[in-house]
């Protein structure tokens, strides 16, 4: 459920604020990894890598955040957002 809202407010504000940066269009994709975060890897590598993908935001809970987050550390590429993150103690 909270997936789902957060792509419908992702789609509004393409629509709301358009859907090109610098006259480049944005293209989105949409992972479903029901909160494993062994998918969440799984989908976050496959979109870097054979999406290309310039900017992540997501996964959407902590725990498939720190799952993923080893690959999307500062010197890699892409940029990752994340409403879920936290710092570890």
């Amino acid at each position: 459920m909270a997936g789902k809202q957060e792509q419908q407010g992702w789609n509004l504000g393409l629509k709301v604020f358009g859907s090109t940066v610098n006259g480049h269009h944005i293209v989105t994709y949409f992972e479903d990894t029901g909160g494993d975060p062994t998918v969440a890897l799984s989908d976050a590598r496959s979109l870097v890598q054979q999406k290309h993908i310039q900017l992540m935001m997501g996964p959407l809970l902590a725990s498939e955040d720190a799952a993923v987050a080893p690959t999307s550390a500062p010197c890699a590429s892409p940029p990752t957002t994340s409403p879920s993150a936290a710092r570890r103690s």
